[in-house]
């Protein structure tokens, strides 16, 4: 509960808090979707829960891998949602136990049907609080299927990167070394002690209050390791490739989406990926949020992922300022405007390109609030 007690001595300033429960609640709110087979009548037998993090970092996982379970078993639902852990992280202790509950009462209405996961942190999560559901992984589903799998024995040898959540979790280790050697996938495994796994940097959600020791702990997991790193849980695909290492998640094996050198999704475009993710899985198209469409360049992504800025955060920004008049206009016929937001207040440039699309120029943030005054009000 540490971020619950440098929270409440105010030794942590609300905006990389809020970040991470933001992103919680769109992944529950406007990325949320239940997908039940309509041509299946009768009981389901498995729920497939991708959790938040599959579609943010491509969004095409999701639904690669519930056509996958659909070939192993037909009375299978998908159901794209978050399980609550980052609540839980910033100890927002009932918050955390309200999304669970929700859950469990979603869980109760299908039948009670065997849960699949994608993600170790929600299994531990589910274990811990809910542990009548009893959560299997995908891989050890797709393990105990006879469903044909690609073969891979031209591929280099690979470093197997087990995710700290699976410590004391070796039937799941068992079930991704299985479909490897299906797939003839040349492989070694990174850390054999499965109960002193270390993390990649990711847990907790470290990199909001120290982006430095996020990166060194990366960087620790892989700078003794040549060889490109096989990950099963997607944290640790998207931060090792993020510093640099040739990176491939179990899942581009399984369904042939990714090779070894697809770059890390931006954290500022995540929200993005789980709306698209959602559009791919119920075959419709993705809607822009506050229907505002943004032209984002690598820099500017970057400097967003630093800060903790999204995409969404823009796209409210822009659309305040539009509404309300509130901005100015350079000799570029550029537009700069601000948004308060959970104790700073966020700057932006950016030029209209006609209708809802906007060019994002540039943005930063400051740890303060704007009042105006009365005579800046035309009082």
């Amino acid at each position: 509960m540490g971020w619950k007690k440098m929270f409440g001595r105010k030794k942590l300033p609300p905006f990389p808090r809020d970040f991470w429960l933001e992103e919680m609640e769109q992944a529950r709110d406007d990325a949320a979707a239940l997908i039940v087979p309509p041509e299946y009548q009768g009981r389901l037998k498995y729920l497939f829960f991708p959790g938040c993090q599959l579609g943010a970092s491509d969004p095409r996982y999701p639904q690669a891998v519930y056509q996958l379970l659909l070939r192993a078993e037909p009375a299978t639902a998908m159901w794209l949602s978050c399980c609550g852990a980052p609540s839980y992280w910033v100890g927002e202790i009932e918050q955390y136990r309200s999304v669970q509950a929700e859950q469990h009462q979603q869980w109760e209405s299908l039948g009670r049907p065997q849960v699949v996961l994608a993600c170790m942190s929600c299994k531990k999560i589910i274990d811990y609080v809910l542990p009548d559901i009893q959560p299997l992984t995908v891989y050890e589903v797709l393990a105990d299927s006879g469903l044909q799998l690609p073969l891979y024995p031209q591929l280099p040898e690979l470093a197997l990167a087990d995710p700290c959540m699976s410590r004391d979790e070796p039937q799941v280790r068992q079930a991704v070394c299985t479909l490897l050697e299906r797939m003839q996938v040349p492989y070694q495994i990174l850390h054999q002690d499965i109960h002193t796994l270390p993390c990649c940097g990711f847990g907790g959600n470290i990199e909001g209050p120290n982006l430095a020791a996020a990166q060194a702990a990366a960087q620790r997991r892989i700078s003794s390791e040549e060889r490109p790193i096989l990950a099963y849980c997607v944290n640790c695909r998207d931060v090792f490739a993020g510093a640099g290492k040739q990176s491939l998640h179990i899942i581009d094996l399984l369904t042939g989406l990714n090779g070894l050198e697809r770059p890390t999704p931006h954290l500022s475009l995540r929200r993005d990926n789980r709306r698209l993710a959602k559009a791919l899985a119920l075959g419709g198209e993705k809607e822009e949020f506050l229907g505002i469409s943004l032209e984002i360049s690598e820099e500017t992504a970057r400097m967003m992922d630093e800060s903790l800025l999204s995409a969404d955060h823009i796209r409210r920004l822009i659309a305040r300022a539009e509404q309300s008049g509130d901005y100015f206009i350079d000799e570029q016929q550029i537009h700069i405007a601000r948004l308060p937001l959970c104790g700073v207040t966020i700057w932006a440039e950016y030029r209209p390109l006609g209708g809802r699309q906007y060019q994002l120029i540039s943005v930063y943030f400051h740890r303060m609030e704007v009042e105006k005054t009365d005579e800046a009000a035309g009082k």
